[in-house]
């Protein structure tokens, strides 16, 4: 036998070889379709969230505050991971990860400090921020140097004032009047100016060395720290210079020769222009100094030598002609509680099966993002008649400051039945630019002295919506227009075209294993309109308690429903005879023997009945919004911060009263744009209401669709076979 290998014919050898060629060529095709739709995945991600709580999925909210924008905002956590739970910690990276996605405008940076990785990655985010403040960081550093620069001539004049003073002295005689007391308080002005140079020199010399370093073993450059060495001498020096100079003026218009000596008085002028002088030159080095721009990176750094932070950086921000002082520049840097974020680890991960905090995550970043991206948030003023004021806890109203402030709105009280006039907003919004919402809460009173604020309550309702203020009136059922007396808060908005049955609280019946039980409480998740502020709420459960019907008048113009209660099942009714049921323990309404029924002529059992509308209208020149809830306690403490277990989770049992309140208070700050679900409403998993329309559709669907389909299926096949 021949061991030679068997040779293969030229065509065979052709074939094979063209074989290799296509194989190779359908590899690398292949190859390169899988690298290119990494590539377009990576560019353009789509993810399909398939949960019943939609909890990979930023909420609508959410969304609409990170396409408005502007800037890269950097949202930074540092933490000790290996004490955290890893379940957490993946569920807040997610969170993170659709901010990412979800915007350009949103980078997220984890930092673990336990791992050795920890220091590599500060100093880089540290280096990133340096740069991209880079522009802000020399316009500081030019304008720091030419205030410094300002010192020594400060030092000469306020020398030079204290020589002018200590002069003035002399020309005061024993015989002048309040001579002694005169000398003394020349003597120690003339002190006070020495020693406030002195002390703006030293605080320029510290102000230059620490001008020259770096805040810890960072790239940052200490120059905040430098700024404020040198702002508070100059203040303290501005302040002084302030009473010397009042206190002078004040002596030289004194035409009182028991006063002052002429000679004297003619001998201060100088001085006293002297100062006036200085204190403009120290003012608009102070301005110079407020004036020059501020960057977090002072404030990240010292947030990050805690080991433990979860930081939201806003982007730079230049200074503006309006916008350009201390007082007025939005904050740059926020940060949010770690442990909000990240429950403790738990070894047998019991804690973690229960508490799931992706949507309070999204709150509170979203929260942080919008309070430095915003500077138009709105201010509540809560309006109430009682006879105790509810600042600084907020006690009654703890959960709803709780939750809005995460989102900048800031809160203010007006105890109408204590005080006259409103708060002053000066002190949270000084230009007075950003929008105020009047949230006016309803009484009903006990007494005489609650009957007399209670009036006063009213006037200033009254007066709130003539002057053209954005206004959410929350009304109580009364039981005077049942002796023919008219309810003077409901009387309130009836020039408007507005009128709230308060007489005839609406109540709801069914049956239970006792026989008819009769309550005040209403539970439903169809608003039943189309107003923007019902679609926020569509879906979720909304609960009211005492609810009155809202009468619109007949071509009332710019009223609209929000909420409105129909009666397909014929169980709610108007009640007119409710004084003694609602005197009743709550806990006994459910027992009653003999409850309401709607069984008087005076009675509405038909229905349906708006219970919250809006009004528009145009005063002074300008679109006034005003909303009225027929219902007082939709937002108490108790239903606000109510949850329930649902999925082993804890979530908010009435997430539509939540809602409602975040949606009209921005429909009444005119920012419709910010009208959306917030992610804790999606935790709750729905399924909204069929409408006979769809029940129908799917009925016919099962009884004849799947029948012909079949058919339809098998003809084709027939077809195709042939």
């Amino acid at each position: 036998m021949s061991n030679t290998a068997p040779t293969l014919s030229k065509p065979a050898a052709i074939r094979r070889f063209r074989y290799a060629i296509q194989a190779t060529a359908l590899l690398f095709a292949a190859t390169a379709v899988c690298v290119f739709i990494v590539i377009l995945g990576d560019r353009f991600p789509f993810r399909k969230d398939a949960t019943s709580t939609r909890e990979h999925e930023l909420s609508p909210r959410t969304l609409a505050l990170l396409n408005s924008l502007q800037g890269e905002y950097e949202l930074v956590v540092a933490a000790n991971f290996s004490t955290l739970d890893k379940t957490a910690a993946g569920r807040t990276q997610d969170v993170l990860d659709n901010f990412t996605r979800k915007s350009p405008n949103i980078r997220s940076t984890i930092i673990d400090v336990s791992s050795s990785r920890g220091l590599t990655d500060l100093d880089a985010l540290l280096g990133r921020l340096v740069e991209r403040f880079k522009p802000e960081l020399e316009t500081q550093k030019k304008g720091l140097a030419s205030v410094m620069a300002q010192a020594v001539p400060l030092n000469d004049a306020l020398n030079a004032l204290s020589e002018d003073l200590r002069a003035t002295t002399q020309t005061v005689g024993d015989a002048d009047p309040n001579a002694k007391y005169l000398r003394n308080y020349l003597d120690t002005a003339a002190a006070q100016c020495r020693v406030a140079g002195e002390d703006i020199v030293k605080g320029q010399t510290a102000a230059k060395d620490i001008a020259a370093k770096m805040i810890g073993r960072t790239s940052v450059p200490a120059a905040e720290d430098a700024i404020s060495l040198l702002r508070r001498p100059l203040s303290e020096a501005l302040s002084q210079l302030g009473l010397i100079g009042d206190n002078l003026d004040a002596v030289l218009k004194s035409t009182d020769e028991k006063v002052i000596a002429a000679v004297t008085r003619d001998r201060l002028k100088e001085p006293a222009a002297h100062a006036a002088r200085l204190r403009k030159e120290i003012g608009d080095a102070m301005t110079g100094l407020d004036e020059l721009p501020r960057t977090p990176l002072s404030s990240v750094v010292r947030v990050l030598e805690k080991s433990s932070a979860a930081i939201v950086i806003a982007p730079p921000q230049l200074p503006t002609s309006t916008s350009s002082t201390s007082s007025t520049r939005r904050p740059s840097v926020t940060s949010i509680e770690l442990s909000s974020i990240y429950p403790p680890k738990s070894d047998d991960g019991a804690f973690i099966q229960q508490i799931d905090l992706r949507a309070r995550t999204e709150d509170l970043f979203a929260g942080a993002v919008q309070s430095l991206a915003r500077a138009d948030a709105p201010i509540v003023v809560f309006v109430h008649g009682k006879g105790v004021r509810m600042t600084p806890e907020y006690l009654p109203v703890a959960s709803i400051v709780d939750r809005m402030r995460l989102r900048g709105v800031d809160f203010a009280e007006w105890a109408a039945g204590m005080d006259s006039e409103p708060p002053s907003l000066r002190a949270i919004d000084p230009q007075g630019k950003r929008p105020v919402v009047y949230i006016v809460i309803s009484m009903v009173p006990g007494d005489a002295a609650d009957a007399a604020r209670y009036g006063k309550l009213v006037d200033s309702a009254s007066k709130l919506i003539a002057q053209g203020k954005s206004v959410l009136l929350c009304e109580v059922p009364s039981s005077l227009p049942s002796i023919g007396s008219k309810d003077i808060m409901a009387e309130v908005v009836t020039p408007l075209g507005v009128h709230v049955d308060s007489g005839r609280p609406l109540l709801s019946q069914f049956s239970g294993p006792r026989g008819r039980v009769v309550s005040p409480d209403l539970q439903l998740t169809e608003p039943n309109s189309e107003h923007p502020i019902a679609k926020a709420i569509r879906g979720l459960p909304l609960f009211l308690t005492w609810a009155m019907p809202v009468r619109i008048d007949d071509g009332a113009a710019g009223v609209k429903a929000v909420v409105v209660i129909d009666n397909t099942g014929k169980t709610v009714w108007a009640e007119s005879e409710f004084q003694s049921f609602a005197q009743m323990p709550r806990s006994q309404q459910g027992l009653a023997l003999n409850p309401p029924a709607p069984d008087s002529s005076r009675d509405d059992p038909a229905g349906p009945w708006p219970v919250v509308v809006t009004i528009e209208r145009s005063v002074n020149n300008a679109v006034q919004r005003l909303i009225v809830v027929a219902c007082n306690g939709w937002m108490s403490g108790e239903v606000m911060g109510a949850e329930r277990e649902v999925e082993s989770r804890r979530v908010p049992a009435y997430p539509g009263n939540i809602e409602l309140l975040d949606a009209s208070v921005s429909w009444l700050a005119n920012q419709d744009s910010m009208i959306s679900a917030s992610p804790q409403s999606q935790q709750l998993p729905l399924i909204p209401p069929m409408t006979e329309a769809q029940l129908g559709g799917l009925r016919w669907a099962l009884i004849g669709g799947l029948p012909v389909l079949i058919l339809l299926i098998g003809a084709a096949w027939r077809l195709f076979r042939g």
